[in-house]
Parts: C-alpha cells; sequence; structure tokens
C-alpha cells in the first residue's frame, strides 16, 4: 500500500520544516553529523551523554516530535484495515553489536551477550571488536553469527591487517566455532582506510575469496542502505557476496518500507535479505527513532519474513539499551506480543 497523495504532500512539508530548523539549529550549536564526519574523528561525537549532544537532543526534539505526529498519521493511512502482523521468530531474529567507545557504545567484551539475551536473538553480528578465538568463544551460544571482516568503524586497535587477511583469519576459526556462518562488510561500498580500490567490486571479490579459503559454504553479507539504490552500479559487487543486509537510514524513509524491499530484490536477485532496523535514527535526527515507526518497520518486516520476502531481521543494537529507553521498550514490545 502507498500513501495517498494529500498525505504524501504533508508529510514532505512537514520532513522540510523540519530540515529548515535543523539547519538553523546546526548554525548555532555545533554538531557533527553521522553523514559528514571526518572518519578520524570521534564517532560518538553526536550522542549523549556529551554536553553539546545534550543540548543537541533537548533543543532539535521538539520539533523532531511534531514530525512524528505526522509520520504517525501516515503509519495509519498505511495500516488501515490491515490484519496484525505475525510475530518475528526468535530464529529468525539478529542482534547487532561488539565493543566499541563510540556512539555511547560499551568496551565490555559481553556487551554483545547482553543485547542479544535482552532481546531474546538466536543469532548475532559481531562488529567493532577484535576477531579472535576469545570473542568468538563468547558467543557459542547462539545459533547463527555474522563477524565483521572490514575496517569500516572499527574499534581501534581491534584490525592490523587487511580487509581480506581479516577474512581469512575468520574463515579460519570459523573450523573450530561451527556457529560463525559468514564475514560481514560494514558500509559495504565504502573502500575503508587501508586500501583504495579501482572499484567496490575488486573489494568484495577479495574479502569474499579470503573468507571461503578454509570454509566454503561461508556466507559474505554486504550493508547496504536504501539511499544508496540510485548511487550506485551494483553489476560489478552482485557475483562476489550473498547476503544484503538492508538499512534504512533516516526514520521517516520507513514509510517506504515495502517499495524498498521490493526494489532491493531487483537490485539484488536471488540474494536472501536480512533488514535492519536501527533504534537510533542516525540519518536525520541523531535522537531515538520513534516508537510508532519502529512498531511500523517491525510489523512490516514480521510480514515479509513470513511470506518470505527476506530472511531475517537485525536490531542495532546492544549499545541503545540504555541510550534510548522508550525506543528499546517498542522493540522489546512486539517482540514480546
Amino acid at each position: 500500500m502507498s500513501l495517498s497523495q494529500s498525505m504524501t504532500a504533508k508529510v514532505a512539508a512537514a520532513l522540510e520544516d523540519f530540515k529548515a530548523f535543523k539547519t538553523a539549529l546546526q548554525a548555532r550549536c555545533p554538531h557533527v553529523s553521522c553523514e559528514t564526519a571526518d572518519p578520524d574523528a570521534d564517532l560518538g561525537g553526536q550522542c549523549p551523554p556529551k554536553p553539546e549532544a545534550v543540548r543537541w537532543a533537548r533543543e532539535l526534539k521538539p520539533a523532531s516530535d511534531k514530525l512524528d505526529l505526522v509520520l504517525a498519521e501516515a503509519v495509519a493511512e498505511l495500516t488501515a484495515g490491515q490484519p496484525a502482523p505475525p510475530p518475528i521468530d526468535r530464529s529468525k531474529l539478529w542482534l547487532w553489536g561488539g565493543p566499541t567507545p563510540y556512539w555511547c557504545g560499551s568496551t565490555d567484551e559481553d556487551t554483545l551477550v547482553t543485547g542479544a539475551d535482552f532481546f531474546g536473538a538466536k543469532n548475532v553480528v559481531y562488529v567493532y571488536g577484535p576477531v579472535n578465538e576469545k570473542m568468538l568463544a563468547k558467543l557459542k551460544k547462539y545459533d547463527k553469527v555474522l563477524c565483521q571482516v572490514t575496517s569500516n568503524c572499527r574499534s581501534p586497535g581491534a584490525q592490523e591487517e587487511s580487509d581480506a587477511e581479516c577474512a581469512e583469519k575468520t574463515s579460519r576459526l570459523a573450523l573450530q566455532f561451527p556457529n560463525l556462518i559468514g564475514g560481514l562488510m560494514d558500509d559495504s561500498m565504502q573502500a575503508g582506510k587501508q586500501k583504495v580500490y579501482a572499484t567496490p567490486g575488486d573489494r568484495f571479490r577479495d574479502v569474499n575469496a579470503a573468507l571461503k579459503k578454509h570454509r566454503k559454504n561461508m556466507t559474505l553479507a554486504g550493508v547496504i542502505y536504501t539511499h544508496e539504490f540510485d548511487k550506485y552500479d551494483f553489476s560489478g559487487v552482485l557475483p562476489h557476496f550473498d547476503v544484503v543486509n538492508l538499512w534504512f537510514w533516516s526514520k521517516h524513509e520507513l514509510l517506504e518500507l515495502d517499495s524498498k524491499i521490493a526494489q532491493c530484490r531487483q537490485l539484488f536477485p536471488g540474494k536472501p535479505i536480512l533488514l535492519g532496523c536501527f533504534i537510533h535514527d542516525y540519518g536525520l535526527t541523531d535522537l531515538g527513532n520513534a516508537p510508532v515507526l519502529l512498531n511500523y518497520q517491525l510489523s512490516r518486516a514480521a510480514q515479509h519474513l513470513h511470506d518470505g520476502a527476506i530472511a531475517g531481521v537485525v536490531i542495532l543494537g546492544d549499545r541503545e539499551i540504555r541510550k534510548w529507553p522508550a525506543s528499546t521498550a517498542a522493540v522489546t514490545n512486539f517482540l514480546n506480543r
């Protein structure tokens, strides 16, 4: 179902008003957005409890709440007359996390375990921290583990080797940890700091080959954002990865969830989709995502899971539990229905 013309116009006007307010606020409230942050800067600079981020959240929240009221009207229109969604099978639920000093994260080695158990996820995406026996041993109780094998957004000192070398090490460790089913390339269309590639396909090819060196059935997943659909030609990377980890960078984009999943299936034919769910709205507000939008995303995800259009749901993540309790509660309330 798509929005009516009048509701589409109302959402567009509300979004324009919000962005105008945000631009004015940025001019008088020092703030670095996730989209423009220097990769060598503090990646968590925009998040509480830093004083400038607390001020940002306090001053932006009323405008964000006003926008959310309109987005909630849009959700109501999209869901009018729809049956209750099916439950999300915990065997198809993943939790994204790992030790990081960024984004108000935790450097505790068990942070992913704490997060996964909090949400009742049976599977985990281990990111940010080092790839070694000690860390993977902590994840032995989960059904499936995807392990980050690339340098983007890694914690300081966590990956000293090249991406291909990290992938090869992960492949070797998979012989010891049967639940380690594959690797993940975070922000996969970005080459990262360590090497400049002629094309993204070169990077995917090298990482994929290394990941399958010791265990041939390893799966390579790549993070793709919906706003990248019209930005890149994906033909060069298609032969070199196995799973799409799909994310909506800004909360208002969730209103297009159904059409974007359909488009993703066309762009990446035959690739299973793991649908990402941001509790923190990184792209638009740097605040906790609106509960009504989280509930809508999970409802549609549950239906798409039931219909076979997606293969799983990935919740990000462990660090959001204490950062955005109301948004986190929306997720847990849906999962525990």
